[in-house]
């Protein structure tokens, strides 16, 4: 029986089984950044909104350099002073 990854749907099918180690958690993504980084985050519908909030919820994070075009999910966290003391926002149009 195939799973729903592997489920042939016509001819543009892509089988995600040999990529499933590539998925992470919010808190296994952001392990990887560190003090100094810089991430570009993705924008519009490709806006990886869970890991945004899982970025600034973890306040060990510092020193760390976003850019990002046409932010929907960052604008909520604009207004906060603890986070533009943590992070550097570059938005760009």
């Amino acid at each position: 029986m195939k799973d729903k990854l592997t489920e042939n749907k016509g001819p543009f099918t892509l089988d995600l089984a040999d990529n499933t180690h590539k998925v992470k958690t919010g808190e296994e993504a952001i392990a990887q950044i560190k003090r100094g980084s810089r991430v570009f985050l993705g924008t519009g519908s490709g806006e990886p909104q869970h890991l945004i909030h899982t970025l600034f919820n973890d306040k060990n994070l510092y020193d760390i350099l976003i850019y990002q075009m046409l932010s929907s999910t960052l604008a909520n966290y604009v207004d906060d002073p603890d986070i533009m003391r943590r992070f550097f926002i570059k938005l760009f149009l």
